[in-house]
């Protein structure tokens, strides 16, 4: 683009010339030498942005070392500076299905991943002079398909499918093997992200039976657990109850046998005799027998008698 530019400003710059000076050769000529200088200047010289490495060749001949930032000077169409980018980039691998065997040879597969990755600019050259500097090349699907298998197949089913551990394991997995093609500290694998993971239809299939057999277990020990409080709650109110009928009767019975002693103290001979009277129907028997025998005889009008002196 730089030179494309400064050919447009020289061919400009040599038309005008011709244009104005058309009856003079010595203004043509000096039209012509100028744009011809704004053309080899404009060649002089490459911008390196920020973020980016220069790889300066001379005829095809790379350096080694790479080109800093900035305005750098070179020898116009002979030396050429090109740019590597070093910034952090995004590139998708995995658009099919990617397959790998976990632990207890479960198959699981990843699709969709991203993977974000820079390359260091101290080794910008030696991957311009060896490799080609784009990304998307150094990375491939192939090598993120070994990564994957690598590090899920020392994984368990439910830590394969657990972002926090399957993709930084793969990340790890693909760091290494991107050092052992291009050397370490060439290429930085930032992150990986699977955006897509699931296990074959079959152990899923299973995996869901499982957890429903899981879900009524659980249900069952729950109501397992709330009938046995039950149980123990209304053995308690058994227990308290007929604990509290014990009491009830026992206090009944003392009730009754205070009750019981105390009419006892309290009956004596005259007692006896007002009972006697009480019940007294109005006749005058004479004796008073028991069954076996006399067992005791009074005269019924001093009993009389005696009651009326007691009153």
């Amino acid at each position: 683009m730089q030179i494309i530019i400064g050919l447009l400003v020289a061919a400009a710059i040599i038309v005008l010339g011709c244009v104005l000076c058309r009856n003079s050769r010595k203004a043509k000529a000096g039209a012509i030498i100028l744009g011809l200088l704004v053309f080899a200047v404009s060649d002089c010289y490459k911008i390196v942005p920020t973020g980016y490495s220069g790889i300066r060749s001379t005829f095809g001949q790379v350096s080694e070392e790479s080109v800093p930032n900035g305005v750098n000077i070179k020898v116009p169409f002979i030396q050429k500076i090109a740019l590597v980018n070093n910034k952090q980039q995004d590139f998708t691998a995995a658009l099919e299905e990617v397959w790998g065997e976990t632990k207890g040879q479960v198959q699981v597969y990843a699709k969709n991943a991203l993977i974000s990755a820079s390359i260091s600019p101290d080794k910008s050259a030696y991957l311009y002079i060896n490799f080609n500097n784009n990304l998307d090349s150094l990375i491939d699907s192939v090598m993120f398909e070994s990564a994957f298998k690598r590090a899920v197949y020392n994984l368990t089913p439910e830590q394969a499918t657990n972002r926090a551990i399957i993709e930084p394991d793969t990340r790890d997995a693909l760091q290494a093997m991107v050092d052992e093609k291009y050397g370490e500290g060439v290429v930085n694998i930032v992150q990986v992200v699977i955006n897509q993971m699931d296990f074959e239809e079959s152990y899923n299939t299973a995996l869901a039976e499982r957890n429903a057999a899981s879900q009524k277990q659980q249900q069952q020990a729950i109501e397992n657990e709330t009938n046995k409080q039950k149980a123990e709650a209304d053995a308690e109110i058994a227990r308290t109850t007929a604990q509290g009928k014990a009491d009830a009767e026992k206090i009944e019975a003392q009730g009754k046998a205070e009750a019981n002693a105390i009419i006892s103290n309290s009956v004596t001979d005259n007692t006896l005799k007002q009972d006697v009277l009480d019940k007294w129907n109005g006749q005058l028997p004479s004796v008073v027998s028991g069954e076996n025998g006399l067992h005791g005889v009074f005269d019924v009008s001093s009993a009389i008698e005696d009651s009326s002196a007691a009153k």
